[in-house]
């Protein structure tokens, strides 16, 4: 590859079916995506603090000073109302289309370029990306994405721009968000297959090593600068705070029995609770090299290919490793965050390596085949996630109905149905997060009583308990509104 804007495939989908993977996404976006958890307090901080609450809670998270920005993003798209979360995450999707487009253009085109921006899209398996929560990290696989665009024509030859792009993206990432860490640190091994089998590599190197160093030595400065922010952070504002609560969970990450157990963690979370992720992964990978693997005329080489796209993808939880606390290596939505954006990388990679070999471009048929397949995924998402932004409505509609002409100083809700105050459906104290963003700032609490059985499906792989029993309850300022939440006709229904 001797030019970095060198496009191997010319045949390519329409135009307008690339912006329609695009429109289809921004549509369910707006349908589904809507304020579940701590997006409702950072919509009322910004409401209250302006841009400034930026600094301010940066104070808290020295280490990702810029963690706040996307959520601000979010804040000004939507004029302080709910809808700027859907605003924020359709733009988001939009982004990671068109940057992974480009990012790959030197390496791919054609229909292998349009499935390999719309899986940066759609991240296949991660529900975050349809929650506002995850602003940041949406954020961060945009820049990734960045980053590998560089790497890709750094990899072709030195430039200082692209040199400075890649810096500048590696340090803006961790200064956001840095769970994405450990599939920057695989990139510099990843670009060891840009160089593709088939005619075009004979006579080369068998590994393009030197190529490689140039990537591992532009994302080693961008950490470095990261590294020396971190040094002088610390020096100068010490390391509490909750980052240091993490850190301090790492500590048993240095004992064999606790690495071990962090790995068989990551690994449950990441394919045993979502127990469809593995095998979605896997058809995935091979519907896009299989037509490399029946091109390829040597068996050794078959056997290569095939062997190593099995390893890559069952080595992808070992990127979730970045979250070192327990809670977190425990949480789906985070585990899944850098496992899929690990697939999309490897997609890329491997693909790249198989470009040139003669048979092994994917049809229109099978790539049709594929982004349909990354559609209905996203479909999926996005009505579990609007089942829960329907909830949330209809709670919250109900109960400023029964506040209105009341005007308590708190008001606590009893559930029993048994199904509030899991992480999305107004875990505490959210429910009095979205009343103060609807206009009635006032505290809100939910409780289960004694006889309830409590169904919490989400909240029950953390640590933590969702919901109080109501006899134990924290007192609350009154007077206080006593609610219900009962079943009335398979819907939640909320009476004083």
């Amino acid at each position: 590859m001797q030019q970095a804007d060198t496009v191997p495939f010319t045949r390519r989908p329409p135009l307008l079916i690339e912006i329609g993977v695009v429109f289809v996404l921004v549509l369910l976006c707006a349908l589904a995506v809507r304020p579940l958890l701590e997006e409702w307090a950072l919509l009322n901080a910004f409401q209250t603090f302006g841009l400034s609450y930026i600094p301010m809670f940066a104070s808290s998270i020295p280490m990702r000073p810029l963690h706040l920005v996307p959520a601000a993003l979010y804040w000004l798209l939507g004029n302080g109302q709910p809808m700027g979360v859907a605003a924020g995450t359709a733009l988001m999707f939009a982004l990671r289309y068109l940057v992974a487009r480009w990012a790959v253009t030197p390496l791919l085109g054609g229909h292998e370029r349009w499935i390999v921006a719309s899986l940066a899209a759609v991240l296949v398996a991660w529900p975050g990306a349809w929650m506002g929560r995850y602003s940041a990290a949406q954020a961060t696989a945009v820049l990734v994405f960045v980053i590998l665009g560089a790497c890709i024509r750094l990899y072709a030859r030195w430039q200082w721009r692209w040199m400075l792009v890649c810096v500048g993206g590696v340090f803006a990432l961790l200064c956001v968000y840095q769970a994405l860490a450990l599939c920057l640190l695989a990139l510099p091994l990843l670009a060891l297959l840009w160089r593709p089998l088939g005619p075009a590599s004979e006579g080369a190197p068998a590994l393009p090593v030197r190529e490689a160093v140039r990537v591992a030595v532009s994302l080693t400065i961008g950490a470095l600068a990261y590294g020396i922010y971190a040094f002088v952070v610390t020096r100068n504002l010490g390391s509490g705070g909750y980052e240091a609560g993490l850190a301090g969970d790492a500590a048993r990450l240095l004992t064999v029995n606790g690495l071990s157990s962090h790995i068989v963690q990551a690994y449950t979370t990441g394919f045993g609770n979502g127990s469809q992720v593995l095998p979605v992964l896997l058809l995935l990978g091979a519907a896009m090299l299989a037509p490399a693997v029946i091109a390829l005329k040597q068996q050794r080489q078959r056997i290569l290919l095939t062997l190593l796209t099995l390893v890559l993808i069952l080595a992808l939880p070992l990127c979730s490793m970045i979250y070192v606390s327990e809670a977190h290596i425990r949480d789906v939505d985070r585990v899944l965050f850098p496992l899929t954006t690990g697939f999309v990388l490897v997609c890329i990679s491997l693909l790249a390596w198989v470009r040139e070999i003669p048979g092994a471009r994917v049809g229109r048929p099978v790539a049709s085949a594929i982004v349909a397949v990354l559609l209905v995924s996203a479909l999926l998402s996005a009505v579990e996630v609007r089942r829960y932004a329907v909830i949330q409505r209809s709670v919250l509609k109900q109960t400023i109905s029964a506040i209105q002409n009341r005007k308590p100083a708190s008001v606590l809700l009893v559930d029993t149905t048994g199904s509030l105050g899991d992480v999305y459906t107004f875990l505490n104290p959210t429910l009095g997060d979205a009343l103060a963003n609807r206009g009635f700032p006032i505290p809100a609490s939910i409780c289960t009583p004694v006889p309830v059985d409590r169904f919490h499906p989400v909240a029950r792989r953390f640590p933590f308990e969702a919901t109080p029993r109501c006899d134990k309850a924290p007192a609350m300022a009154a007077p206080t509104l006593v609610l219900t939440a009962g079943w009335n006709n398979g819907k939640i229904e909320i009476r004083p």
